[in-house]
């Protein structure tokens, strides 16, 4: 049985779709260049410092990424659930609460959709448990 790492789930704003996180541009050179958009950069700076203020750092490997995210205003009843995870697995990595999202690391997923709570909005906690599986 897996034991939880994270005593408490860290509360994050919904991230954006992994459809778009990165966007292709083009240089003075005539080159295209891959560059993190705007709105992903500004996903990140909001749930990096959530993640560290609310997450314990995973010294223990390997571990799986326990996921839920809560429907309500800011979640598009039609999207896919796991074009949230990418956003998701870079900001623990990015908050240097997991040392990487690789399956080196990270041996499991578990990622769930819960309905709207009234007077809530859409949200997405994170936490992790040891073992991966």
């Amino acid at each position: 049985m897996s034991t939880v790492v994270s005593p408490t789930f860290t509360e994050l704003p919904i991230p954006p779709s992994v459809n778009g996180i990165w966007r292709a541009v083009r240089t003075k050179r005539g080159r295209t260049r891959v560059i993190m958009s705007k709105p992903y950069a500004a996903w990140l700076g909001v749930a990096v410092p959530l993640l560290r203020a609310g997450m314990d750092k995973v010294r223990v490997y390997p571990v799986c990424l326990v996921v839920r995210i809560r429907a309500g205003k800011g979640w598009r009843q039609g999207r896919d659930l796991s074009n949230a995870l990418k956003a998701i697995e870079d900001a623990c990595k990015h908050a240097e609460r997991i040392a990487d999202d690789n399956t080196e690391y990270v041996t499991g997923i578990r990622m769930t959709f819960t309905p709207a709570e009234r007077g809530k909005p859409a949200a997405c906690f994170v936490g992790v448990e040891q073992g991966g599986t």
